[in-house]
């Protein structure tokens, strides 16, 4: 009796010890699964949107903590999206008042070092004073189908809006700026055409002015990330020796003077617009050399008939008699865009108001310089000249 109580008591042990040993355990998580880790800098809102996609991580890689009125910023954007044969990636902006996205449809590059990690860098312009930054809000296409999506709520930035009362302020704020090169060339008699290179970083150079200039403008226009670059002219008084102008350094917080010089080049190319050849003095040294070769001819002429004596003296005073007639005239209509190069991508400083009455100074393949009453030089398309009546 008693060994039976000790086996059923044996048996009864060894089975509760199994169902024991066999009990899986409870995660205090419960069925939530943890998520991969992620930025510290994300707030709660973001984590929680990324927790609710399975294939796209979206994330700012850069942003300005300041921006300033009328200054040109750079937000930089970085995806981890896990999809394959995505087909399309595309970026909608949201909720955003008094700020403009300059290039709301710059497409995203795939990183080379990784397949699955695309960036992006979108440029905006604060222009206004009370602004919300964007919501940014990217659509996913796998095979030309939408696949799902991924948001980023704005970052908080501060804004300064600076008062420049400065003198030569050339409307400019930037991190920098730098002028790469220059290049001066005679544009007239009283003037000189200069050209700049100007890098600037965070900047609004587009809008770059230079003060107490008449004839001046925007060449071309590029950026690179950070980095805006412009060629600019500007017509100067011969004799003026430098171009001045200030800009305000956003990080440095202070305005910053910047003194080109001007150094005129010598190497004057055939298609410049050169000299008024009417006022030139080689000109009027030519035509003196002409009339004394003349005399001397004659006078050779007198004391000795020669055939090829006379047919110098005939081609000589040809020559002279052509350089003292006076250049032809044509009539030029309103609204004629005049050049300062006569070439089709040539800066167009000037646009006729009248009709007006030019002298021909030269002509090209499809330009001809003219002179105006008021003595300014410039090339204009031939189609445009007419006869006088």
């Amino acid at each position: 009796m008693l060994r039976s109580l000790i086996f059923v008591f044996i048996f009864l042990s060894l089975t509760l010890s199994a169902n024991t040993y066999n009990t899986k355990e409870q995660s205090v998580f419960g069925n939530q699964k943890l998520p991969n880790t992620l930025p510290n800098d994300f707030t709660q809102q973001e984590i929680d949107s990324i927790l609710k996609t399975k294939n796209v991580h979206l994330q700012y890689s850069y942003y300005p903590k300041t921006v300033y009125d009328k200054q040109k910023f750079t937000i930089a954007l970085k995806a981890i999206i896990s999809l394959e044969n995505l087909t399309k990636i595309e970026t909608i902006f949201k909720d955003a008042y008094g700020v403009k996205v300059l290039n709301p449809m710059n497409p995203w590059e795939v990183s080379t070092d990784d397949e699955h990690i695309y960036t992006n860098k979108f440029e905006m312009i604060i222009t206004h004073d009370e602004f919300q930054l964007p919501q940014i809000k990217i659509d996913l296409f796998q095979n030309g189908n939408y696949k799902e999506s991924a948001r980023l709520q704005p970052k908080e930035v501060k804004f300064k809006k600076i008062m420049v009362a400065t003198k030569n302020f050339s409307n400019i704020l930037a991190e920098d700026l730098t002028i790469l090169g220059q290049k001066t060339k005679q544009y007239d008699n009283d003037h000189l055409l200069t050209v700049m290179e100007i890098e600037a970083t965070q900047s609004n150079l587009q809008e770059f002015y230079l003060e107490g200039y008449e004839k001046q403008g925007l060449e071309s226009f590029s950026t690179n990330a950070l980095k805006q670059t412009i060629f600019y002219y500007v017509i100067t008084p011969i004799f003026e020796k430098h171009i001045q102008f200030n800009y305000y350094n956003t990080k440095l917080k202070t305005t910053i003077n910047v003194k080109a010089p001007i150094v005129l080049k010598e190497d004057l190319v055939s298609t410049q617009t050169d000299l008024n050849p009417n006022n030139s003095g080689f000109l009027f040294f030519k035509k003196v050399a002409l009339a004394c070769l003349i005399v001397l001819l004659l006078i050779a002429l007198y004391f000795k008939r020669s055939i090829i004596l006379v047919i110098f003296t005939l081609i000589a005073g040809f020559v002279f008699i052509k350089l003292m007639l006076p250049n032809p005239k044509m009539n030029l209509p309103k609204e004629t865009h005049v050049y300062i190069l006569p070439t089709k991508n040539s800066t167009i400083f000037h646009i006729t108001s009248t009709d007006h009455t030019v002298e021909i100074l030269d002509q090209k393949v499809d330009f001809t310089k003219v002179l105006f009453e008021n003595e300014a030089i410039g090339w204009v398309k031939n189609e445009r000249l007419q006869k006088g009546k």
